[in-house]
Protein backbone atom coordinates (compact mmCIF):
# COMPACT_ATOMS: atom_id res chain seq x y z
CA UNK A 1 0.00 0.00 0.00
CA UNK A 2 1.35 3.53 -1.22
CA UNK A 3 0.99 5.19 2.38
CA UNK A 4 2.51 8.45 0.37
CA UNK A 5 -0.78 8.58 -1.99
CA UNK A 6 -3.58 7.81 0.75
CA UNK A 7 -6.45 8.21 -1.78
CA UNK A 8 -4.86 5.54 -4.15
CA UNK A 9 -6.44 2.73 -2.76
CA UNK A 10 -9.90 4.88 -3.37
CA UNK A 11 -9.20 5.57 -6.33
CA UNK A 12 -9.35 2.27 -7.34
CA UNK A 13 -11.93 1.37 -5.56
CA UNK A 14 -14.38 3.87 -7.31
CA UNK A 15 -12.75 2.98 -10.37
CA UNK A 16 -13.61 -0.31 -10.14
CA UNK A 17 -16.70 0.37 -8.84
CA UNK A 18 -17.83 2.44 -11.73
CA UNK A 19 -17.42 -0.11 -14.29
CA UNK A 20 -20.26 -0.39 -17.13
CA UNK A 21 -22.42 -3.55 -17.18
CA UNK A 22 -20.79 -4.61 -20.64
CA UNK A 23 -17.06 -4.16 -19.40
CA UNK A 24 -17.71 -6.33 -16.33
CA UNK A 25 -19.37 -9.05 -18.69
CA UNK A 26 -16.43 -8.46 -20.62
CA UNK A 27 -13.57 -8.71 -18.31
CA UNK A 28 -15.02 -12.43 -17.03
CA UNK A 29 -15.23 -13.39 -20.49
CA UNK A 30 -11.75 -13.38 -20.82
CA UNK A 31 -11.29 -14.37 -17.36
CA UNK A 32 -13.43 -17.50 -18.24
CA UNK A 33 -11.39 -17.85 -21.77
CA UNK A 34 -8.51 -17.71 -20.20
CA UNK A 35 -9.52 -20.50 -17.95
CA UNK A 36 -11.09 -22.66 -20.90
CA UNK A 37 -7.58 -21.82 -22.95
CA UNK A 38 -5.28 -23.26 -19.73
CA UNK A 39 -8.32 -26.41 -19.14
CA UNK A 40 -7.70 -26.86 -22.76
CA UNK A 41 -4.04 -26.91 -22.91
CA UNK A 42 -3.92 -29.44 -20.38
CA UNK A 43 -6.08 -31.73 -21.45
CA UNK A 44 -4.68 -31.45 -25.04
CA UNK A 45 -1.42 -32.60 -23.34
CA UNK A 46 -3.26 -35.11 -21.39
CA UNK A 47 -4.59 -36.68 -24.46
CA UNK A 48 -1.10 -36.51 -26.39
CA UNK A 49 0.45 -38.21 -23.57
CA UNK A 50 -2.36 -40.94 -23.48
CA UNK A 51 -1.97 -41.25 -27.16
CA UNK A 52 1.88 -41.71 -27.17
CA UNK A 53 0.96 -44.48 -24.39
CA UNK A 54 -1.62 -46.25 -26.97
CA UNK A 55 0.60 -45.53 -29.72
CA UNK A 56 3.97 -47.11 -27.85
CA UNK A 57 2.02 -50.18 -25.87
CA UNK A 58 0.47 -50.88 -29.07
CA UNK A 59 4.15 -50.75 -30.98
CA UNK A 60 5.43 -52.81 -28.08
CA UNK A 61 2.41 -55.14 -28.73
CA UNK A 62 3.22 -55.19 -32.64
CA UNK A 63 6.49 -55.96 -31.64
CA UNK A 64 5.57 -59.03 -29.47
CA UNK A 65 3.58 -60.16 -32.06
CA UNK A 66 5.87 -59.61 -35.03
CA UNK A 67 8.35 -61.90 -32.63
CA UNK A 68 5.96 -64.79 -32.09
CA UNK A 69 5.66 -64.90 -36.09
CA UNK A 70 9.45 -64.50 -36.82
CA UNK A 71 9.79 -67.60 -34.45
CA UNK A 72 7.55 -69.73 -35.71
CA UNK A 73 8.75 -68.88 -39.24
CA UNK A 74 12.04 -70.17 -38.61
CA UNK A 75 11.14 -73.08 -37.56
CA UNK A 76 9.48 -73.81 -40.79
CA UNK A 77 12.30 -72.18 -42.54
CA UNK A 78 14.84 -74.57 -40.74
CA UNK A 79 12.33 -77.38 -42.46
CA UNK A 80 13.68 -75.64 -45.45
CA UNK A 81 9.99 -74.94 -46.46
CA UNK A 82 9.19 -71.80 -48.96
CA UNK A 83 7.68 -69.29 -46.80
CA UNK A 84 7.29 -66.45 -49.75
CA UNK A 85 5.34 -67.05 -53.15
CA UNK A 86 8.66 -66.61 -54.82
CA UNK A 87 9.98 -68.96 -52.85
CA UNK A 88 7.59 -71.40 -53.52
CA UNK A 89 8.47 -71.00 -57.38
CA UNK A 90 11.58 -72.19 -56.54
CA UNK A 91 10.68 -75.09 -54.40
CA UNK A 92 9.10 -76.08 -57.44
CA UNK A 93 12.39 -77.65 -59.39
CA UNK A 94 13.13 -76.69 -62.81
CA UNK A 95 13.42 -79.48 -65.39
CA UNK A 96 15.70 -79.16 -68.17
CA UNK A 97 13.02 -79.64 -71.79
CA UNK A 98 14.58 -82.21 -72.84
CA UNK A 99 13.91 -84.55 -70.10
CA UNK A 100 10.78 -82.46 -69.19
CA UNK A 101 7.48 -84.60 -69.27
CA UNK A 102 5.18 -81.52 -69.06
CA UNK A 103 6.96 -80.22 -72.60
CA UNK A 104 5.34 -83.74 -74.23
CA UNK A 105 1.87 -83.42 -71.63
CA UNK A 106 1.44 -80.17 -73.24
CA UNK A 107 1.47 -81.42 -77.09
CA UNK A 108 -1.26 -83.96 -75.97
CA UNK A 109 -3.54 -81.27 -74.42
CA UNK A 110 -2.55 -79.08 -77.51
CA UNK A 111 -4.00 -82.06 -79.64
CA UNK A 112 -7.19 -83.01 -77.60
CA UNK A 113 -9.95 -82.97 -79.86
CA UNK A 114 -13.44 -81.65 -77.27
CA UNK A 115 -16.40 -83.27 -79.78
CA UNK A 116 -19.39 -83.88 -79.12
CA UNK A 117 -18.44 -87.53 -77.96
CA UNK A 118 -15.46 -87.05 -75.37
CA UNK A 119 -17.65 -83.95 -73.97
CA UNK A 120 -20.27 -87.01 -73.30
CA UNK A 121 -17.53 -88.74 -71.76
CA UNK A 122 -16.82 -86.16 -69.42
CA UNK A 123 -20.20 -86.63 -67.71
CA UNK A 124 -18.79 -90.05 -66.69
CA UNK A 125 -18.46 -90.59 -63.03
CA UNK A 126 -17.83 -94.42 -63.00
CA UNK A 127 -18.07 -97.70 -65.30
CA UNK A 128 -20.59 -99.74 -64.88
CA UNK A 129 -20.84 -102.23 -61.52
CA UNK A 130 -19.35 -105.59 -61.70
CA UNK A 131 -19.43 -107.93 -65.05
CA UNK A 132 -22.21 -105.72 -66.34
CA UNK A 133 -21.24 -104.81 -69.96
CA UNK A 134 -21.25 -100.99 -71.53
CA UNK A 135 -24.11 -99.61 -72.76
CA UNK A 136 -23.94 -99.17 -76.26
CA UNK A 137 -24.30 -95.62 -76.47
CA UNK A 138 -21.53 -95.56 -73.92
CA UNK A 139 -19.41 -97.57 -76.03
CA UNK A 140 -19.93 -95.73 -79.41
CA UNK A 141 -18.71 -92.45 -77.31
CA UNK A 142 -15.44 -93.99 -76.43
CA UNK A 143 -14.94 -95.83 -79.51
CA UNK A 144 -15.05 -92.38 -81.48
CA UNK A 145 -13.43 -90.18 -78.54
CA UNK A 146 -10.14 -92.64 -78.60
CA UNK A 147 -10.09 -92.67 -82.63
CA UNK A 148 -10.30 -88.98 -83.17
CA UNK A 149 -7.46 -88.51 -80.11
CA UNK A 150 -5.43 -91.39 -81.29
CA UNK A 151 -2.33 -88.63 -81.25
CA UNK A 152 -3.28 -87.59 -77.61
CA UNK A 153 -3.25 -91.36 -76.67
CA UNK A 154 0.09 -91.70 -78.42
CA UNK A 155 1.81 -88.54 -77.36
CA UNK A 156 0.49 -89.62 -73.75
CA UNK A 157 2.79 -92.85 -74.00
CA UNK A 158 5.51 -91.02 -74.69
CA UNK A 159 5.22 -88.75 -71.55
CA UNK A 160 4.70 -91.31 -69.41
CA UNK A 161 8.31 -92.31 -70.23
CA UNK A 162 9.50 -89.44 -68.68
CA UNK A 163 10.10 -89.42 -64.76
CA UNK A 164 10.68 -85.90 -64.35
CA UNK A 165 7.72 -83.48 -64.71
CA UNK A 166 7.57 -79.72 -64.39
CA UNK A 167 4.77 -77.61 -65.52
CA UNK A 168 4.80 -73.99 -66.46
CA UNK A 169 2.93 -72.65 -63.49
CA UNK A 170 3.90 -68.86 -61.73
CA UNK A 171 3.03 -69.43 -58.17
CA UNK A 172 3.54 -65.43 -57.29
CA UNK A 173 0.18 -63.99 -57.91
CA UNK A 174 -0.53 -66.39 -54.94
CA UNK A 175 -4.76 -67.87 -54.86
CA UNK A 176 -4.57 -66.28 -58.60
CA UNK A 177 -2.23 -69.11 -59.74
CA UNK A 178 -3.22 -70.16 -62.89
CA UNK A 179 -3.14 -74.40 -63.28
CA UNK A 180 -4.69 -75.19 -66.29
CA UNK A 181 -3.26 -78.22 -66.55
CA UNK A 182 -4.74 -79.73 -64.25
CA UNK A 183 -8.13 -79.82 -65.63
CA UNK A 184 -6.81 -80.99 -68.86
CA UNK A 185 -5.13 -83.83 -67.02
CA UNK A 186 -7.89 -85.24 -66.08
CA UNK A 187 -9.79 -84.82 -69.37
CA UNK A 188 -7.15 -86.89 -70.41
CA UNK A 189 -7.31 -89.94 -67.94
CA UNK A 190 -10.81 -89.83 -69.06
CA UNK A 191 -9.96 -90.50 -72.41
CA UNK A 192 -7.00 -93.06 -71.22
CA UNK A 193 -9.37 -94.73 -69.20
CA UNK A 194 -11.82 -95.49 -71.66
CA UNK A 195 -9.02 -96.53 -73.67
CA UNK A 196 -7.85 -99.54 -71.20
CA UNK A 197 -11.30 -100.43 -71.13
CA UNK A 198 -11.77 -100.69 -75.10
CA UNK A 199 -8.49 -102.58 -75.19
CA UNK A 200 -9.84 -105.34 -72.65
CA UNK A 201 -13.03 -105.52 -74.79
CA UNK A 202 -10.38 -106.45 -77.53
CA UNK A 203 -8.65 -109.03 -75.49
CA UNK A 204 -5.47 -106.97 -75.14
CA UNK A 205 -4.70 -107.28 -71.36
CA UNK A 206 -1.68 -105.98 -71.94
CA UNK A 207 -2.58 -102.98 -73.37
CA UNK A 208 -5.51 -102.28 -70.83
CA UNK A 209 -2.74 -102.59 -67.80
CA UNK A 210 -0.42 -100.05 -69.60
CA UNK A 211 -3.30 -97.79 -69.60
CA UNK A 212 -3.31 -98.06 -65.86
CA UNK A 213 0.57 -97.26 -65.78
CA UNK A 214 0.01 -94.02 -68.33
CA UNK A 215 -2.79 -92.50 -65.57
CA UNK A 216 -0.20 -93.70 -62.90
CA UNK A 217 2.41 -91.51 -64.85
CA UNK A 218 -0.05 -88.43 -65.33
CA UNK A 219 -0.52 -88.51 -61.50
CA UNK A 220 2.89 -89.15 -61.25
CA UNK A 221 3.69 -85.99 -62.80
CA UNK A 222 2.23 -84.51 -59.67
CA UNK A 223 4.36 -84.89 -57.48
CA UNK A 224 6.62 -82.11 -56.80
CA UNK A 225 3.77 -79.85 -57.36
CA UNK A 226 3.46 -78.40 -53.91
CA UNK A 227 -0.29 -77.10 -53.90
CA UNK A 228 -3.46 -78.73 -52.77
CA UNK A 229 -5.26 -78.57 -55.92
CA UNK A 230 -3.14 -80.38 -57.58
CA UNK A 231 -2.98 -83.06 -54.81
CA UNK A 232 -6.15 -83.89 -54.90
CA UNK A 233 -6.63 -84.09 -58.80
CA UNK A 234 -3.57 -86.35 -58.26
CA UNK A 235 -5.96 -88.63 -55.82
CA UNK A 236 -8.84 -88.57 -58.64
CA UNK A 237 -6.26 -89.53 -61.47
CA UNK A 238 -5.52 -92.75 -58.97
CA UNK A 239 -8.66 -93.59 -58.33
CA UNK A 240 -9.25 -93.97 -62.05
CA UNK A 241 -6.27 -95.79 -62.71
CA UNK A 242 -8.03 -98.32 -59.95
CA UNK A 243 -11.43 -98.24 -62.16
CA UNK A 244 -9.33 -99.44 -64.97
CA UNK A 245 -8.13 -102.17 -62.62
CA UNK A 246 -11.82 -102.98 -61.27
CA UNK A 247 -13.06 -103.42 -64.76
CA UNK A 248 -10.33 -106.09 -65.53
CA UNK A 249 -10.79 -107.84 -62.35
CA UNK A 250 -14.46 -108.04 -63.28
CA UNK A 251 -14.60 -109.30 -66.57
CA UNK A 252 -11.47 -111.25 -67.20
CA UNK A 253 -9.25 -113.97 -64.88
CA UNK A 254 -5.45 -112.01 -65.13
CA UNK A 255 -2.70 -114.69 -65.18
CA UNK A 256 -0.10 -114.56 -62.63
CA UNK A 257 2.11 -112.82 -64.14
CA UNK A 258 -0.18 -109.82 -64.92
CA UNK A 259 -1.56 -109.95 -61.42
CA UNK A 260 2.62 -109.86 -60.57
CA UNK A 261 2.92 -106.44 -63.10
CA UNK A 262 -0.14 -104.85 -61.45
CA UNK A 263 1.01 -105.31 -57.90
CA UNK A 264 4.07 -103.02 -58.81
CA UNK A 265 2.26 -100.53 -60.48
CA UNK A 266 -0.14 -99.83 -58.08
CA UNK A 267 2.78 -100.46 -55.08
CA UNK A 268 4.55 -97.17 -56.87
CA UNK A 269 1.63 -95.21 -55.94
CA UNK A 270 1.92 -95.86 -52.07
CA UNK A 271 5.10 -93.92 -51.56
CA UNK A 272 4.10 -90.70 -53.31
CA UNK A 273 4.50 -88.53 -50.32
CA UNK A 274 1.64 -85.97 -51.37
CA UNK A 275 0.44 -83.87 -48.98
CA UNK A 276 3.39 -83.38 -47.07
CA UNK A 277 4.46 -81.39 -50.29
CA UNK A 278 0.92 -79.39 -50.47
CA UNK A 279 1.64 -78.85 -46.94
CA UNK A 280 4.81 -77.41 -47.30
CA UNK A 281 3.15 -74.88 -50.60
CA UNK A 282 0.11 -74.43 -49.24
CA UNK A 283 0.71 -71.89 -45.94
CA UNK A 284 2.55 -69.75 -48.54
CA UNK A 285 -0.50 -68.57 -50.09
CA UNK A 286 -2.45 -67.49 -46.82
CA UNK A 287 1.18 -65.83 -45.60
CA UNK A 288 1.56 -63.78 -48.62
CA UNK A 289 -2.35 -62.63 -47.69
CA UNK A 290 -1.55 -61.60 -44.01
CA UNK A 291 1.06 -59.54 -45.87
CA UNK A 292 -1.16 -57.48 -47.58
CA UNK A 293 -3.30 -54.44 -47.02
CA UNK A 294 -6.62 -54.56 -45.95
CA UNK A 295 -7.87 -53.85 -49.44
CA UNK A 296 -5.86 -56.59 -50.68
CA UNK A 297 -6.63 -59.07 -48.33
CA UNK A 298 -10.55 -58.55 -48.58
CA UNK A 299 -10.20 -58.39 -52.56
CA UNK A 300 -9.04 -61.89 -51.94
CA UNK A 301 -10.92 -63.36 -49.27
CA UNK A 302 -14.29 -61.94 -51.25
CA UNK A 303 -14.31 -59.55 -54.52
CA UNK A 304 -15.65 -56.60 -54.45
CA UNK A 305 -15.76 -55.87 -50.59
CA UNK A 306 -13.22 -53.91 -50.71
CA UNK A 307 -15.02 -51.26 -52.28
CA UNK A 308 -17.57 -51.03 -49.35
CA UNK A 309 -15.76 -48.41 -46.87
CA UNK A 310 -17.35 -50.43 -43.95
CA UNK A 311 -15.94 -53.47 -44.22
CA UNK A 312 -12.68 -51.85 -45.64
CA UNK A 313 -12.59 -49.68 -41.90
CA UNK A 314 -12.86 -53.20 -40.26
CA UNK A 315 -10.71 -54.75 -41.77
CA UNK A 316 -7.73 -51.71 -40.84
CA UNK A 317 -9.37 -51.96 -37.62
CA UNK A 318 -8.77 -55.58 -37.42
CA UNK A 319 -4.98 -55.02 -38.35
CA UNK A 320 -4.17 -51.90 -35.79
CA UNK A 321 -5.66 -53.62 -32.83
CA UNK A 322 -3.42 -57.12 -33.94
CA UNK A 323 -6.19 -59.66 -34.57
CA UNK A 324 -5.08 -59.94 -37.75
CA UNK A 325 -1.11 -60.75 -36.32
CA UNK A 326 -2.79 -63.17 -33.88
CA UNK A 327 -5.00 -64.67 -36.50
CA UNK A 328 -1.44 -65.27 -38.31
CA UNK A 329 0.02 -67.07 -35.45
CA UNK A 330 -3.16 -69.01 -34.62
CA UNK A 331 -2.85 -70.19 -38.76
CA UNK A 332 1.03 -71.20 -37.85
CA UNK A 333 0.29 -73.32 -34.86
CA UNK A 334 -2.00 -75.26 -37.01
CA UNK A 335 -0.09 -75.82 -39.70
CA UNK A 336 2.64 -77.49 -36.92
CA UNK A 337 -0.54 -79.14 -35.98
CA UNK A 338 -1.03 -80.49 -39.49
CA UNK A 339 2.58 -81.44 -39.82
CA UNK A 340 2.19 -83.82 -36.47
CA UNK A 341 -1.11 -85.04 -38.17
CA UNK A 342 0.54 -86.74 -40.62
CA UNK A 343 3.12 -88.28 -38.86
CA UNK A 344 0.53 -89.95 -36.64
CA UNK A 345 -0.96 -93.53 -37.32
CA UNK A 346 -4.73 -93.53 -38.93
CA UNK A 347 -7.28 -92.90 -37.43
CA UNK A 348 -5.59 -91.07 -34.77
CA UNK A 349 -4.69 -88.29 -37.22
CA UNK A 350 -7.91 -88.23 -38.87
CA UNK A 351 -9.63 -87.90 -35.24
CA UNK A 352 -7.45 -84.66 -34.31
CA UNK A 353 -8.03 -83.29 -38.06
CA UNK A 354 -12.07 -83.47 -37.04
CA UNK A 355 -11.27 -81.72 -33.31
CA UNK A 356 -9.63 -79.05 -34.73
CA UNK A 357 -11.98 -78.49 -37.46
CA UNK A 358 -14.64 -78.05 -34.49
CA UNK A 359 -12.05 -75.91 -32.88
CA UNK A 360 -11.83 -73.18 -35.79
CA UNK A 361 -15.41 -73.13 -35.77
CA UNK A 362 -15.30 -71.25 -32.23
CA UNK A 363 -11.79 -69.54 -33.22
CA UNK A 364 -13.74 -67.49 -36.39
CA UNK A 365 -15.85 -66.13 -33.47
CA UNK A 366 -12.78 -64.37 -31.69
CA UNK A 367 -11.08 -63.23 -34.71
CA UNK A 368 -9.09 -65.25 -36.02
CA UNK A 369 -11.46 -65.33 -39.78
CA UNK A 370 -8.64 -66.08 -42.44
CA UNK A 371 -7.18 -69.20 -40.06
CA UNK A 372 -10.69 -70.40 -40.29
CA UNK A 373 -12.05 -69.80 -43.58
CA UNK A 374 -8.79 -71.39 -45.57
CA UNK A 375 -7.62 -73.65 -43.27
CA UNK A 376 -11.04 -75.94 -43.24
CA UNK A 377 -9.51 -76.81 -47.33
CA UNK A 378 -6.20 -78.70 -45.65
CA UNK A 379 -8.00 -80.39 -43.11
CA UNK A 380 -10.29 -82.08 -45.89
CA UNK A 381 -7.08 -82.69 -47.87
CA UNK A 382 -6.24 -84.83 -44.50
CA UNK A 383 -9.24 -86.78 -44.97
CA UNK A 384 -8.88 -87.30 -48.73
CA UNK A 385 -5.95 -88.82 -48.16
CA UNK A 386 -7.46 -91.51 -45.23
CA UNK A 387 -9.56 -92.26 -48.80
CA UNK A 388 -6.18 -92.25 -50.87
CA UNK A 389 -4.88 -94.99 -48.62
CA UNK A 390 -8.04 -96.80 -47.57
CA UNK A 391 -8.33 -97.72 -52.23
CA UNK A 392 -4.55 -98.40 -51.88
CA UNK A 393 -5.19 -100.59 -48.96
CA UNK A 394 -8.34 -101.85 -51.14
CA UNK A 395 -6.46 -102.48 -54.58
CA UNK A 396 -3.59 -103.97 -53.21
CA UNK A 397 -5.90 -106.43 -51.10
CA UNK A 398 -7.76 -107.51 -54.28
CA UNK A 399 -4.76 -108.40 -55.99
CA UNK A 400 -3.22 -110.45 -53.00
CA UNK A 401 -7.44 -111.99 -53.51
CA UNK A 402 -6.68 -112.37 -57.17
CA UNK A 403 -2.79 -114.41 -56.71
CA UNK A 404 -4.23 -116.70 -54.41
CA UNK A 405 -7.08 -117.34 -56.22
CA UNK A 406 -5.24 -117.94 -59.44
CA UNK A 407 -2.53 -120.55 -56.79
CA UNK A 408 -5.47 -122.34 -54.90
CA UNK A 409 -8.22 -122.21 -57.31
CA UNK A 410 -10.39 -121.07 -54.95
CA UNK A 411 -11.49 -117.65 -53.03
CA UNK A 412 -10.21 -117.30 -48.97
CA UNK A 413 -12.51 -117.72 -46.75
CA UNK A 414 -10.86 -114.78 -45.14
CA UNK A 415 -8.56 -112.48 -45.49
CA UNK A 416 -5.73 -114.33 -42.80
CA UNK A 417 -5.36 -117.18 -44.94
CA UNK A 418 -3.41 -114.30 -47.43
CA UNK A 419 -0.69 -113.87 -44.79
CA UNK A 420 2.59 -113.89 -44.91
CA UNK A 421 2.39 -115.45 -48.65
CA UNK A 422 0.44 -113.23 -50.62
CA UNK A 423 0.33 -109.94 -47.86
CA UNK A 424 2.65 -109.21 -45.24
CA UNK A 425 -0.48 -108.60 -42.98
CA UNK A 426 -3.94 -107.83 -43.29
CA UNK A 427 -4.05 -104.19 -43.76
CA UNK A 428 -6.01 -102.21 -41.67
CA UNK A 429 -9.09 -99.39 -42.58
CA UNK A 430 -7.39 -95.99 -42.00
CA UNK A 431 -10.86 -94.89 -40.62
CA UNK A 432 -11.32 -97.11 -37.13
CA UNK A 433 -7.92 -99.24 -37.12
CA UNK A 434 -9.83 -102.39 -37.77
CA UNK A 435 -8.63 -105.15 -40.46
CA UNK A 436 -10.76 -103.97 -43.73
CA UNK A 437 -13.64 -106.04 -43.91
CA UNK A 438 -14.10 -108.98 -46.59
CA UNK A 439 -17.07 -110.82 -47.45
CA UNK A 440 -17.02 -113.77 -49.64
CA UNK A 441 -20.32 -113.92 -52.10
CA UNK A 442 -21.86 -115.58 -54.66
CA UNK A 443 -19.82 -115.21 -57.99
CA UNK A 444 -17.01 -112.85 -56.01
CA UNK A 445 -16.53 -110.38 -53.09
CA UNK A 446 -16.39 -107.26 -51.88
CA UNK A 447 -13.75 -105.71 -49.76
CA UNK A 448 -14.49 -101.94 -48.08
CA UNK A 449 -13.09 -99.45 -45.53
CA UNK A 450 -15.86 -97.90 -43.42
CA UNK A 451 -15.64 -94.27 -44.90
CA UNK A 452 -15.16 -90.85 -43.52
CA UNK A 453 -18.65 -91.49 -42.03
CA UNK A 454 -17.35 -94.22 -39.48
CA UNK A 455 -20.16 -95.95 -40.30
CA UNK A 456 -20.22 -99.31 -40.98
CA UNK A 457 -22.93 -99.47 -44.02
CA UNK A 458 -21.36 -103.42 -44.41
CA UNK A 459 -20.18 -102.43 -48.12
CA UNK A 460 -23.55 -101.93 -49.25
CA UNK A 461 -23.77 -97.79 -49.58
CA UNK A 462 -20.92 -96.97 -51.63
CA UNK A 463 -19.55 -93.53 -51.08
CA UNK A 464 -20.21 -91.14 -54.01
CA UNK A 465 -17.93 -90.34 -56.28
CA UNK A 466 -18.58 -86.76 -56.86
CA UNK A 467 -19.76 -85.90 -53.26
CA UNK A 468 -20.14 -81.98 -53.11
CA UNK A 469 -20.19 -82.04 -48.90
CA UNK A 470 -17.93 -83.00 -46.19
CA UNK A 471 -18.19 -86.32 -44.96
CA UNK A 472 -20.37 -88.36 -47.02
CA UNK A 473 -22.05 -91.21 -46.10
CA UNK A 474 -20.97 -94.37 -47.49
CA UNK A 475 -18.35 -97.14 -47.48
CA UNK A 476 -14.93 -97.28 -49.83
CA UNK A 477 -15.85 -99.95 -52.02
CA UNK A 478 -13.94 -102.69 -54.23
CA UNK A 479 -16.45 -105.46 -55.34
CA UNK A 480 -15.27 -108.28 -57.68
CA UNK A 481 -18.32 -110.23 -59.20
CA UNK A 482 -16.56 -112.91 -61.85
CA UNK A 483 -16.72 -116.44 -61.61
CA UNK A 484 -13.35 -119.02 -61.48
CA UNK A 485 -14.02 -120.43 -64.34
CA UNK A 486 -13.74 -117.14 -66.67
CA UNK A 487 -10.95 -117.24 -68.54
CA UNK A 488 -8.41 -114.86 -69.66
Amino acid sequence: MDFANPNRFDDRVLSTSHMTPAQSKDSSRKVAKGFFKTLFRAVAIIALILALIIVTVTLAYHRHLSSQIRTRLAVLKSAHRPLTLSELNTYYPQIPAESNAAVIYQQAFDLLKKTEAFNSLEKLQELPKGPEPLPLHLLQSMEEACQENAKTLELLDEAALLRQCRYPVDYTPGWRALLPHLPLLSKCAILELCNGVLQERKGDIGRAIKAIEVIMSMAESLDTEPDLISVMTQNKLYVQSSDILLWLLNHRQLTREQITELQRLFQNSVRTNSLERALAGEPCFLLATFNSSATEILSEIDPGSEKRSGVVLSMYVLQISGRLKKDEIRFLDRVRECDEILSEPFPEGLRRAENIRLELQQEARKGAILTAMYFPAILKGIERNGERIARQQLVQTALAIEHYRIIENRLPNSLVELTPRFLPEVPTDPFDDKEIRYRKEADGYAIYCIGPDRIDDEGKKEIPRAAKIDHPRGDIVFAVSRKSEVKP
